[in-house]
């Protein structure tokens, strides 16, 4: 005979499996995202000269994709990711350089509903006509990430996309010349809402969720945040009321942290020989970090009180809590 079971252990057994399954999504929920922090290159490829808005689509995408932190675009130098542009994005502070070009881009008309709303007279008399048609187009494009110190090709991945939808324009007929009519067509959409202009968004979407997958292997991790106390850095150069330290994002820096400024402030001599028997250092200023790049960290050097904290170049740095 086959045992009974107590419907109200397996009811707790099933709560007891959906609580642990809760805490575990919450846990997964508050894992903090890694973002990169990327500039767009433009291309110049022969299709994408054809449209114009392609760098402005591939920020659109990466901006919202959750992923990515863009900080500006970068120009080219003849054409070429030079030296200059290298060394201007490293000063952005840039994990990568990501450039979109459009390898593919084809539309295709259907037939459709031409009705004729009269006419009118603009110095000629045009025949005006209304014109809706399907349109379906498809696109592809190769988004590349570029290492910023070297320029290398960190990756470089395949993005396809298709659009369907109707076109309405107006068209104006007149007649040039006996047995010949010309035409003007009118378009009463932008670029974006166009069914090309879909299918190059989709596709840099697409590109940029394949790519997404390949970061963590691919493309350089930001670096972890540094623990008070085991920060050393150096005050780089003082300018007005701000100072430059020598470590940035690469040694975890971030705006809003706090950082003590240690100076030498007695020097003890042996009075016989001269020579340096003990120096005594003090915190002589706990700085704010305003901004930060790849190398450097921007700090002011305004005090509660107002005055500007007496620090000098050469003097230690170090995280506070």
């Amino acid at each position: 005979m086959g045992r009974s079971r107590n419907p109200h252990n397996r009811l707790k057994t099933l709560l007891i499996l959906v609580s642990i399954l809760a805490c575990n999504l919450d846990l997964y929920a508050q894992i903090p995202k890694q973002t990169l922090t990327v500039a767009v290159i433009p291309s110049q490829t022969r299709l994408n000269s054809r449209f114009a808005y392609v760098a402005d689509q591939l920020v659109h995408s990466l901006a919202n994709s959750g992923q990515y932190e863009v900080v500006d675009g970068l120009s080219l130098i003849n054409g070429r990711l030079s030296s200059q542009v290298l060394e201007e994005a490293q000063k952005m502070g840039v994990h990568a350089l990501f450039q979109v070009s459009v390898t593919m881009a084809d539309q295709r008309t259907g037939a459709g509903l031409n009705a004729g709303l009269g006419q009118i007279k603009i110095g000629q008399i045009y025949d005006v006509g209304l014109a809706v048609s399907k349109t379906t187009a498809r696109a592809e494009v190769v988004l590349r990430a570029f290492d910023p110190q070297t320029g290398r090709i960190l990756a470089s991945v395949n993005g396809r996309g298709t659009s369907v939808g109707n076109h309405v324009g107006l068209n104006l007929d007149y007649t040039q010349f006996a047995g010949s009519i010309d035409r003007y067509q009118l378009g009463m959409r932008q670029y974006s809402t166009t069914s090309i202009g879909k299918a190059i968004q989709r596709a840099i979407d697409n590109a940029v969720n394949n790519i997404r997958l390949q970061a963590s292997n691919d493309l350089p991790s930001a670096a972890q945040n540094p623990v008070a106390g085991q920060l050393n850095a150096l005050i780089a150069d003082v300018d007005g009321d701000v100072v430059y330290l020598n470590r940035g994002r690469n040694a975890g820096l971030a705006p809003g942290m706090k950082v003590a400024v240690t100076a030498t402030v007695k020097v003890i001599r042996d009075p016989a020989t001269g020579e340096v028997l003990e120096e005594l250092t003090d915190i002589v200023a706990v700085l704010s970090i305003e901004s930060v790049r790849n190398r450097i960290a921007i700090a002011s050097r305004q005090m509660p009180d107002g005055t500007l904290a007496d620090v000098k170049v050469g003097d230690l740095v170090q995280l506070v809590d």
